[in-house]
């Protein structure tokens, strides 16, 4: 157990070598002139809450069907959708880690200084190890 938190440590750490390579894609992308602060600081995560509200719960409902509903036909409409929806809600996340992190790189902070960084750090691999009981 102390090696598992360890290797987490060492890994958050490691994030910051990332801070490298997004900043000039961070530049390049940009946030126009005169954008209000308080769009640059709380649109990220307004956005990254209604993906996880509005798909994160609709794959629950999906995946709480397939184990529990007795209507055959609902549970073959789940067992088609919750792996796809699933697996672009996870996509999602990943693509909107890196987006944070450039939001982040925008105000000028450091990549851990957002609890959002370390959150994301550990739950893409259990939403990913999630997906393979499947």
């Amino acid at each position: 157990m102390q090696s598992a938190f360890r290797a987490a440590v060492y890994g958050l750490a490691g994030m910051e070598l990332l801070r490298g390579p997004l900043e000039p894609v961070a530049r390049l992308v940009g946030v126009p002139p005169g954008t209000p602060h308080v769009v640059i600081h709380w649109g990220h995560p307004f956005f990254m809450s209604f993906v996880l509200l509005v798909m994160g719960s609709t794959v629950a409902v999906q995946g709480w069907q397939i184990r529990t509903s007795s209507d055959g036909a609902a549970v073959s409409k789940a067992r088609s959708q919750h792996p796809k929806l699933a697996l672009a809600m996870t996509l999602f996340f990943a693509i909107g880690a890196f987006g944070g992190m450039g939001s982040i790189i925008e105000q000028g902070k450091p990549l851990l200084s957002r609890c959002a960084t370390c959150t994301c750090a550990q739950r893409l691999p259990l939403i990913r190890g999630s997906h393979c009981s499947l």
